[in-house]
């Protein structure tokens, strides 16, 4: 006996996310190929994330397959993000998918058991639904975008979602978490020689400094160097070592006179000059009183 192909009529995309499961639900209707309803009918469907419409399943950071029943009038309704996962190495699992990043589209297959292999069935847009698995997340709620560089108050294992410690790491441009951070620095903070590498900001132990954007508030400006091959200059991400401002100090000399050893303001005779290094004091670096905070940007 041969089975008929299933087609899937997407009906509906839940209003409300899936909290619990951080999944979102998404229901259709089962017809096969002669326009019938099926009611009570086994279905295998495979959901792929796809990072914008041209996206590809090799780039996909989630796909996972659903074997599932129709009701009795014939609907499926699931909860993407509780499938088995097939693929997608840049999440371990769907609560790691963040919707944050990038815009995401969803391809939908249904299996076919006549050719044995997956059918396209529908490709569509995100629209806010899903977005609204990470509305109670700092990385949500923050507002910021890509490539803002905030104060974080906690260590570094506890960055919040949708966020990297600065600590100078190189980056995957191609990949589906960085894509808006790349678009946002690009390769101010340095890259490697292969050009889908970037690097973000490596703020450990500095205090930040706005660009001088020819204000002249930087007199050094041109002696600006690059980290870890960023750039130079007045421009973000060069770097500046620390200096201390060149001063003087006012002294007083004395002058000797005669032979007999006695110190003189005034008089004739041979003069002593007065010269050398002060007694060295202080300590590693000049700084101003600080705490410390880790510094974060955001994806």
């Amino acid at each position: 006996m041969r089975f008929s192909i299933l087609f899937l009529i997407p009906i509906f995309v839940s209003s409300q996310a899936n909290l619990e499961s951080l999944g979102f639900n998404y229901s259709a209707l089962v017809r096969d190929t002669a326009g019938r309803v099926q009611p009570s009918k086994q279905v295998k469907l495979r959901f792929t994330l796809l990072v914008g419409q041209i996206g590809t399943s090799e780039t996909s950071p989630w796909i996972e397959t659903q074997n599932v029943t129709t009701d009795a009038f014939g609907f499926v309704n699931v909860t993407i993000g509780n499938g088995t996962k097939q693929s997608g190495s840049q999440a371990a699992s769907f609560a790691d998918v963040d919707f944050t990043v990038t815009n995401y589209w969803i391809l939908i297959e249904v299996f076919n058991n006549f050719t044995n292999s997956y059918d396209p069935l529908a490709k569509q847009a995100f629209q806010a639904v899903p977005y609204a698995k990470v509305a109670g997340t700092v990385s949500g709620n923050s507002g910021l975008l890509s490539g803002a560089i905030v104060a974080f108050g906690g260590d570094s294992a506890h960055i919040p979602k949708g966020w990297l410690l600065c600590d100078g790491r190189e980056l995957d441009a191609t990949d589906s978490r960085y894509i808006n951070l790349f678009k946002a620095i690009g390769y101010n903070w340095g890259t490697s020689d292969n050009a889908t590498k970037f690097n973000i900001p490596d703020t450990r132990g500095l205090f930040l400094r706005g660009v001088n954007n020819g204000s002249g508030n930087d007199p050094d400006v041109a002696d600006r160097t690059n980290n870890k091959g960023g750039n130079t200059g007045d421009k973000v991400g060069s770097y500046q070592v620390d200096e201390i401002k060149t001063h003087t100090h006012d002294f007083s000399a004395v002058r000797y006179r005669g032979g007999n050893g006695n110190i003189s303001e005034s008089g004739t005779g041979s003069y002593l000059n007065l010269g050398g290094t002060t007694t060295s004091s202080g300590g590693n670096e000049t700084r101003p009183k600080n705490v410390y905070v880790n510094y974060i940007i955001k994806l």
